[in-house]
């Protein structure tokens, strides 16, 4: 998956994972981890849910999402 910030016409290209947590973003970081854990069932709960928060950290920084005020939420921009 590529995105696109047209703002400032950077791309950022996503990885399976990374995709995953996109598509997610909406639900809150319970869909999202449910999410990952589905489509990675062979990695451990640790592991999957420290990547999946490095990824949304990595998104928020880029500008493409921000936290929800709930602090259980990300949403696009």
């Amino acid at each position: 998956m590529v995105l696109c910030r047209l703002d400032t016409a950077e791309f950022f290209e996503l990885n399976h994972a990374g995709a995953i947590v996109w598509r997610s973003c909406g639900q809150g970081f319970d869909a999202i981890y449910s999410a990952l854990q589905h489509a990675f069932p062979e990695v451990s709960p640790g592991r999957l849910l420290a990547d999946g928060k490095a990824c949304i950290t990595s998104l928020v920084d880029a500008g493409l999402l921000h936290r929800g005020e709930d602090g259980n939420s990300v949403a696009t921009r």
